[in-house]
């Protein structure tokens, strides 16, 4: 396959090209979060590196995968949204969250979608002054895998 080399000056996705849904596993029904301020999310492989006798490594472990933690912010009315939809025990629950990316502009219009698969609840941090800002809440979340573009990040990935 080809690399295609990056379009200078071309458009690029923004805030605007983006829609963040979260899905409950419990009924599949997707809530569209349009409130929303920021999502971010880590994941990586933990390696090892192995060494003999030389002061170079001679190879490396496959290593482990660690989904990382995330966290979204949104309004406080979506939060208690959110939350409200859950009900009790919201933070035990899991939940997918889709972060889709599409722009009739860019990559011929096809969505680009990280999916973000049975994340748990494992903080809600409140961002209230005063002002003229709306009231804000920082959801903290730990998924169980990531897939960008609906590819695992390791071979034979347990989902």
């Amino acid at each position: 396959m080809a690399v295609a080399f990056p379009i200078v000056r071309g458009r690029k996705y923004d805030w605007s090209n983006v829609e963040i849904s979260l899905v409950l596993p419990d009924n599949k029904s997707a809530i569209i979060f349009v409130e929303t301020t920021a999502i971010t999310w880590d994941d990586a492989i933990e390696e090892t590196l192995v060494y003999g006798t030389n002061a170079a490594p001679v190879g490396r472990t496959r290593g482990v995968y660690n989904p990382g933690e995330g966290s979204i912010t949104m309004t406080r009315q979506m939060c208690a949204l959110l939350i409200e939809t859950m009900g009790d025990g919201y933070m035990e629950k899991e939940l997918d969250i889709n972060v889709k990316y599409s722009d009739p502009q860019i990559n011929n219009g096809q969505p680009i979608t990280d999916a973000l698969e049975r994340c748990r609840i494992k903080g809600i941090t409140p961002s209230y002054a005063q002002g003229g800002e709306a009231l804000m809440d920082e959801v903290k979340f730990g998924p169980m895998t990531v897939l960008r573009n609906g590819k695992t990040p390791m071979l034979d990935h347990l989902r």
